[in-house]
């Protein structure tokens, strides 16, 4: 039977993301490690965290130490704003 609610569950497109970005992007800084939290090189996963970071709204300081990469998110200020 037909059931009203109260709005639309938002459609997922694309893939899923394979990295817990809406945890990542706490706003905490965070330390990962290579074979434990991703699989690709530090340097990739670096990259990765900064693209994530443009594409959603984000500011993101991340580096490269070793085999772990250390980041942490902000929201992007949006120029003009007080």
């Amino acid at each position: 039977m037909a059931e009203r609610i109260a709005r639309l569950t938002p459609a997922r497109r694309g893939r899923p993301h394979i990295y817990p970005w809406d945890v990542w992007t706490d706003g905490h800084a965070w330390r990962i490690e290579h074979g434990e939290d991703f699989q690709t090189s530090a340097a990739n996963m670096c990259q990765l965290v900064r693209q994530y970071a443009s594409r959603n709204g984000y500011a993101a300081n991340a580096s490269v130490h070793g085999d772990a990469v250390e980041f942490q998110f902000e929201r992007a200020r949006v120029e003009g704003a007080a």
